[in-house]
């Protein structure tokens, strides 16, 4: 035992004696183990959160519209069918009200009880009428207790009261993003939406009929949930669609003028702020597939370099063991704790400040979109159990090699140092007129830097893969961020986007431009559809746009790399992106998914640049022949002449127009989307900075250990302080700068290939790096470098002269 106890004792001594050395392969290990632990979490829980929200909220999972309104008793109808757990009917009108000094545009909701339950974040619940929550979005609490005075409604007699009191703020599970629609008021955005107890409502109808199935495993997103819900609504419309047709022939008694009515039965996925929270989820988790992997590869290199570069230095204490009677296996033993100890605590330490860390701060830049709750982490035992593997593999494996590598000597070889490497003149030695304009310092540090391969590598490896790091993270922001402006600004060049009801003849087409022709400029009529393609990335969502109208070229341009696209007379143009993700170019065709049981060859003959969304422009003659059937114009993209949104309220209150889209609104949507994007390229960015401060410092700590006596040597031949750390750190900063370049084209390569990972439907990037992007990345690695250089400078001033150049013997 006592021998055992002084065993334990002279490997906890190790410890204590290279601290640095210790707590500096944990902390390379913590940010790999942390970086991929928390990007992995993020998305989980970004999802949980949501689930658990939707669940609390009892949000829809079907919701059936009628142009008409909808009875309670068909409420009732649908409450009693197998697989319905709860069926509420909703009133929804808009109105403008007055707010003291402020005008706004508000959405009414009527309060429920089983389905879209409001969160209450502030005061209390409306108890009688006249009483509302409120957005908790959009007013604050100074806000409870005021008074909203209506000035105007879209549903004249829809109410009973001419004023409402806030009550209360609150959440809803309608609105999980910020976006809130448009009105036919106003200025056509809505502000906000308040809630109103049941007995504000003067009519006796539903605008809509909200339920949740029984039965279903509702994980936000899952392939089943989405079958589920599109099989039951399947089964609903027809009987949704007799409903809304007695409800006509009944009010048709009293009035032969009204519309024929519509009805859809609509699922999760109409609802915007549910398709937006999935888009951002798979943002995180595209690029939670690709850093995570560069960050642990290049923590695993430096971890390895220096556990190989502790057993080469210790190879005297080796021998000396080996002599004592110590087998190889304890020998071995005692690095591998050491290093699987290091390993462990920086795979704890980096695996739980991870999953808490990285998705915390990227739910708060999230919080700009989504307010709804509070995150709920995600603990995921198995990706645990993966790191800890990694970590040990990667210290304890490499120790192992590295220890059997040099216990296969004898003892006596190994108690000796080894015999210095012979020096050897450099490439530059043989260019005079180069060489000799070289200090003697100079020289000396160069002739260092090639004789010691190993080291060089380990350096220009480590370095450059903190140096690519840095540039991916930038790229990827530089890759985003003109998005919104490229598309907006030099694609997308209408304001208004309007689908009507029923489709548009040419006739009714200069009735439109006739009655809109103050506030129009130009208008191109188009049919619109979406379809699905599939392809090994999965699903996509393809929008077409036929017209025959040459003007859209206008509207939306048409260009790629090569220049200006021609609108086709045959065949299709599609997005580069889709192009790209399908791997099809001009000549080729793609498979369109009409439907479940029928799929289309379309052809296409070029590509443009795009990009929100996916789409496809063609000719009517290549729709029809493609898709054998006819036809006919179904929505206008509008250029105007003033305010878009002056002209969306007007064009919303007009009959046979479904839907208006205002490009300003999309605009800002997307924008919104991209800014919850760069606190995730923010923390890639800081984490590569503090793995370029942890790798720098390690190699230059192992520098400066392997190379204690040639230090020592020249502090004996009278160098100064300054001079001495002059000679060690200017080796380090050369090959910190030549690490830096090499990492330039190295980002390079990273950035195209995180970018040709991350695959999104809703939109796609103009892969690019910026040459101020270079320059930063270099820079910071830089001084990266000569703030290691300034840490490091006492443990050069510690190294002892008698104590460094004893000899062995």
């Amino acid at each position: 035992m006592v021998g055992r106890s002084a065993w334990q004792k002279n490997n906890l001594r190790e410890i204590r004696k290279s601290l640095g050395r210790f707590f500096a392969i944990a902390a390379i290990i913590a940010l790999g183990v942390g970086f991929f632990a928390g990007l992995k979490a993020t998305p989980p829980a970004m999802l949980k959160t949501g689930s658990k929200y939707a669940e609390d909220t009892a949000m829809f999972d079907l919701r059936l519209t009628s142009s008409l309104g909808l009875r309670n008793a068909d409420a009732e109808k649908f409450a009693a069918l197998e697989g319905v757990e709860a069926a509420e009917g909703q009133i929804s009108v808009d109105l403008t009200a007055q707010l003291e000094e402020a005008k706004l545009a508000l959405r009414c909701l009527s309060l429920t009880q089983a389905v879209n339950i409001p969160v209450l974040t502030s005061g209390r619940m409306p108890e009688a009428g006249g009483e509302c929550l409120a957005d908790d979005c959009s007013f604050t609490r100074e806000d409870l207790g005021k008074t909203l005075t209506i000035t105007s409604i879209d549903l004249d007699g829809s109410l009973n009261t001419q004023q409402l009191t806030i009550v209360g703020l609150c959440s809803t599970p309608l609105y999980l993003g910020m976006e809130r629609g448009t009105t036919s008021l106003g200025d056509g955005t809505v502000d906000g939406f308040v809630i109103l107890h049941p007995d504000s409502f003067a009519i006796d109808y539903f605008t809509d009929i909200y339920l949740r199935l029984k039965g279903l495993d509702r994980d936000l997103y899952s392939d089943e949930y989405e079958t589920a819900v599109a099989q039951k609504a399947d089964e609903l419309t027809p009987l949704l669609e007799n409903c809304v047709q007695e409800y006509y022939t009944q009010l048709s008694l009293y009035s032969n003028d009204l519309p024929t009515p519509s009805a859809y039965v609509l699922s999760r996925s109409s609802n915007s702020g549910y398709i937006s929270f999935e888009n951002d989820s798979d943002i995180v988790e595209d690029i939670g597939k690709i850093f995570p992997v560069f960050f642990f590869a290049v923590a695993a290199l430096i971890c390895m370099t220096t556990m190989s570069r502790m057993v080469a230095e210790q190879r005297t204490l080796i021998g000396t063991l080996k002599a004592l009677g110590y087998s190889d296996g304890r020998i071995t033993w005692k690095y591998m704790s050491y290093a699987g100890s290091a390993a462990t605590l920086g795979c704890i330490a980096g695996f739980f400040l991870g999953i808490w860390v990285f998705p915390y701060t990227i739910w708060i830049g999230y919080q700009i979109l989504y307010s709804f709750a509070p995150l709920e982490f995600y603990f995921n035992p198995l990706h645990g159990l993966v790191c800890l593997l990694a970590s040990l593999l990667c210290s304890v494996g490499t120790t192992w090699f590295s220890c059997h590598s040099e216990l296969r000597r004898m003892p006596a070889s190994l108690m000796r140092p080894r015999a210095p490497k012979p020096g050897k003149r450099i490439f530059l030695e043989r260019i005079p007129a180069i060489w000799n304009r070289f200090s003697f310092l100079w020289k000396v540090s160069l002739r260092n830097i090639i004789r010691y391969k190993k080291r060089l590598v380990m350096m220009l490896l480590g370095i450059s893969g903190c140096t690519a790091l840095i540039v991916a993270g930038f790229g990827l922001h530089n890759s985003i961020s003109t998005i919104v402006d490229d598309q907006f600004g030099q694609i997308t060049h209408y304001q208004i986007s309007v689908s009507f009801a029923q489709p548009m003849d040419a006739s009714q087409q200069a009735v439109f431009r006739e009655r809109f022709s103050e506030q129009v400029r130009r208008a191109v009529f188009s049919y619109t559809a979406a379809y699905e393609v599939r392809g090994t990335h999965g699903i996509s969502t393809l929008h077409l746009i036929v017209t025959d109208d040459p003007d859209i070229t206008q509207l939306i341009v048409l260009n790629n790399s090569d220049g200006r696209v021609a609108f086709p007379e045959q065949g299709a143009v599609i997005d580069t992106n889709l192009a790209e993700i399908l791997g099809v170019s001009s000549g080729d065709s793609i498979a369109v998914h009409v439907d479940d049981a029928r799929t289309v060859s379309l052809p296409i003959c070029e590509n443009f640049d795009n990009y929100v969304y996916h789409y496809a422009l063609m000719n009517t003659a290549t729709y029809e022949a493609a898709f054998g059937a006819p036809c006919r114009s179904n929505t206008a993209y509008l250029v105007t002449t003033g305010d878009p949104f002056a002209l969306s309220a007007e064009l919303s209150a007009t009959e046979g127009i479904v839907s208006v889209t205002v490009m300003e609104s999309m605009r800002e949507i997307v924008n919104s989307t991209l800014d919850g994007v760069s606190y995730i390229i923010a923390v890639i960015i800081f984490s590569a900075c503090a793995l370029a401060m942890v790798v720098l410092f390690n190699l230059c700590n192992i520098s400066i250990t392997e190379r204690v006596r040639e230090i020592a040597t020249v502090k004996v031949l009278g160098f100064r302080p300054y001079e001495t750390q002059t000679y060690v750190f200017r080796e380090v900063l050369l090959l910190t700068v030549l690490g830096a370049l090499l990492g330039l084209p190295l980002g390079f390569a990273l950035h195209r290939f995180v970018m040709k990972n991350i695959v999104i439907d809703m939109v796609s990037f103009n892969n690019h790096v910026a040459p101020l992007s270079y320059l930063l990345s270099f820079g910071i690695t830089i001084f990266v470098g000569v703030l290691v250089c300034l840490l490091l400078m006492r443990k050069i001033d510690r190294i002892h002269m008698a104590d460094s150049l004893k000899s062995v013997e």
